[in-house]
């Protein structure tokens, strides 16, 4: 086995699977979870009105979740672990062609070790699948520019639209494979085929971008760049700063070492890791989709480029450069794969209400999203009565269902004798908003006190119960 793809399959793969199941799933996997569940023509009609963009992978989702008979964790983060594997894979391969065996085993090991591979891998979300397209895309350009032949630029033109129904921010990729273009100036008739297929990928596009684009507003949250966003992205990357400040130093002598070659490492890793941020600069005016798990699929170009600084050492400063980086992954890895990995401990939460409900207990949901956590966590607390709800979101056709009228949610309390209180996420802005109304709401109902509180990782759950007797209306 000469081809270094093999290896990184291998121990990417096996990377994957280790901890698969440590973290609980969040808000994101959650919903996975509940459409994956849902019929098609549910989930369709869900989707004409919002998260379009993430049509596809719900699908596949689904598919997956049918296939297995449940839409547990192993089942969903599954699809992602084969995802990472192939994009490890595929980085090999593409660092082979550019730098020689050693670059390619460097570059495939490396992503498969960093941090936020394991992060991504182990969630139920597309960017995975991202990622690897995005692989497939650079190995098919690097084919064309070194071979020549158009049967590449037609496979490019593939997997840049699919790249593209799975996430339209990925397309900014064109963006570093223009740069690319320019920096190894291939000959007239590989240009042109390079941009005919760009063109066709991103046209192939074009209905999903006018089906999502009246659903902007569901990225309205997403924050304006920041120096400091930049820094803290850096250093989840690579799960400390220290590690952080290793891997530009690796990426700075790669970059160095490689930059007088016409089609090298450098003309690929540079634009990759940077162009595609720029190029969203340009819509920054209109909506910021600055968020790092957006730009995963820009990570392979840093391995790839610290990769080339590794090799680039003489034997021994690169063994101990390569131990070096690895000791500093380890401790992170770890964390990565913990039981609070994620923003919130979803599973946590649902356990307790698995564990201490009782027929007839009442329930209030803060936010709506956390009703959809049954899909994933299915047990007797996802039979408790939703206080709030008047129409369920398989029902109402919505992502979280339709509220109830604030008179109704009041005849609800009045008549419970426990009602349960969970919030999940940050406790500021509009969630502390929502939350302070509906304690208010349950103090109104008179009789009402707190008789339980548990508290996890970006989750609270707390039991309200009024005494034996009480004259319920």
């Amino acid at each position: 086995m000469r081809h270094p793809s093999f290896a990184c399959a291998i121990i990417a793969f096996c990377l994957g699977l280790w901890g698969l199941t440590g973290p609980s799933m969040w808000v994101d996997e959650v919903v996975t979870a509940d459409l994956a569940t849902r019929s098609t023509r549910q989930m369709m009609t869900m989707l004409s009105q919002v998260d379009a963009v993430h049509g596809l992978y719900y699908l596949i989702a689904k598919g997956v979740a049918e296939l297995a008979g449940q839409a547990g964790e192993a089942v969903l983060r599954l699809p992602s672990v084969v995802a990472i594997t192939a994009a490890c894979a595929g980085l090999a391969a593409v660092g082979y062609r550019l730098g020689g065996r050693g670059v390619g085993l460097a570059a495939g090991l490396l992503f498969a070790a960093l941090p936020v591979a394991a992060q991504y891998a182990h969630e139920a979300r597309s960017y995975p699948l991202v990622a690897m397209l995005a692989v497939a895309a650079t190995w098919l350009l690097v084919r064309g520019i070194q071979d020549g032949g158009r049967r590449w630029f037609a496979g490019y033109a593939l997997v840049l639209a699919l790249m593209g129904a799975f996430n339209l921010v990925a397309l900014s990729l064109v963006a570093a494979h223009a740069v690319t273009m320019l920096w190894t100036r291939p000959a007239r008739r590989t240009a042109l085929a390079w941009l005919a297929a760009a063109a066709a990928g991103g046209l192939a596009t074009l209905p999903l971008v006018l089906i999502a684009y009246p659903q902007k507003g569901a990225v309205a949250f997403v924050p304006a760049p920041a120096l400091r966003g930049l820094w803290t992205a850096m250093c989840g990357l690579a799960g400390s700063a220290v590690g952080a400040v290793a891997l530009v130093a690796l990426i700075g002598a790669g970059v160095w070492h490689d930059r007088g070659r016409k089609v090298g490492v450098a003309a690929v890793a540079l634009p990759w890791m940077v162009a595609p941020s720029v190029a969203l600069l340009a819509v920054l005016p209109f909506q910021s989709l600055f968020l790092p798990r957006y730009l995963f699929f820009c990570v392979p170009g840093w391995a790839l480029a610290a990769a080339m600084g590794i090799v680039s050492l003489r034997p021994a400063p690169r063994v101990v450069a390569f131990a070096g980086l690895a000791a500093l992954l380890v401790p992170a890895n770890v964390a990565a794969r913990a039981n609070d990995a994620k923003p919130m401990d979803v599973r946590a939460a649902a356990d307790v209400l698995n564990r201490h409900a009782r027929a007839g207990d009442l329930i209030v949901y803060v936010p709506r999203w956390p009703r959809l956590m049954w899909a994933a966590y299915p047990g007797p607390g996802s039979r408790l009565r939703d206080v709030t709800m008047r129409k369920s979101p398989r029902r109402a056709g919505t992502l979280v269902g339709l509220d109830a009228r604030t008179t109704k949610v009041a005849e609800r309390l009045d008549a419970g004798r426990r009602v349960w209180l969970l919030r999940i996420g940050d406790p500021s802005g509009e969630v502390e908003r929502l939350q302070r109304i509906r304690r208010e709401q349950i103090r109104a109902a008179g009789g009402y006190a707190v008789a339980g509180r548990w508290r996890f990782t970006g989750a609270r759950v707390t039991l309200f119960e009024r005494p034996i007797p009480w004259p319920v209306r």
